[in-house]
This record gives C-alpha cells, structure tokens and sequence, in this order.
C-alpha cells in the first residue's frame, strides 16, 4: 500500500483510492492509514453509507471480497456484522 497503489475495503467492496486520497476532504493521510485494512468501521464514523452511492464513488470500486477465501472465523464475523447492520 503506497500513494500510488492504495486500496481499502468498505462493507464488503475494495476501492481503489490511489488517486482520490488526494481529493479526501479529511486529507490524504486518513486514506493512506487505512489503505489495505477493511475501513468500514472508520468509514461509517465519519460518513453516511449512501455517500458511496454517488457516481465518483462507484467508479473507484474495484471488486468485492470473496468471504469463501477468508478464514472461517473472520468469514462468520463479517457476515455476523452485516446481518446486524
């Protein structure tokens, strides 16, 4: 994860954030911090979900997380916390 190559995972989605770290309202640092972690817990902090709904938000959306690859533990916990959202 650099600058020029950072991706987060929001709710299940990856965006690729390379380049709108520089647009970041909350500046370029905040998405660097979390570039390659699941950000969905500061996301939903500081942000409603339907914000990423908007076209210029889509279109930064890379790929979905495949659940099936992940450790069962973590795969259970990721879908416990989204039937509870």
């Amino acid at each position: 994860n650099k600058p020029d190559d950072a991706w987060v995972l929001i709710d299940g989605l990856v965006y690729n954030v390379s380049k709108f770290h520089k647009l970041h309202p909350g500046g370029s640092l905040v998405l660097l911090r979390a570039a390659g972690t699941d950000a969905t817990a500061d996301f939903k902090m500081m942000h409603r979900m339907d914000i990423l709904k908007k076209p210029g938000y889509k279109q930064l959306i890379v790929g979905r997380l495949a659940i099936e690859e992940l450790d069962p533990k973590e795969a259970q916990k990721l879908l416990k916390d989204k039937v509870l959202e």
